[in-house]
């Protein structure tokens, strides 16, 4: 499967949505890929990875958030 830049905004603009944040992400195939940055990026919270890695990082985000609310 093939993920593409409008497949991570989707998922990261679940992610924000669900914890209130304001990450981004941007690439740069020449620095290894994609990168998940705060505050206007000059903050990394994830060093860049691959397409793969990364929507695997955002769905990871999304699915222990619900988890973490459905204890509640």
């Amino acid at each position: 499967m093939r993920v593409t830049a409008k497949t991570l905004k989707s998922n990261l603009d679940r992610v924000n949505e669900m914890l209130g944040t304001q990450f981004q992400i941007n690439n740069n195939p020449d620095y290894g890929g994609w990168n998940l940055t705060s505050n206007n990026g000059s903050r990394v919270e994830y060093h860049r990875v691959s397409a793969k890695e990364m929507l695997a990082l955002l769905k990871g985000m999304s699915a222990a958030f619900n988890i973490m609310n459905k204890e509640k």
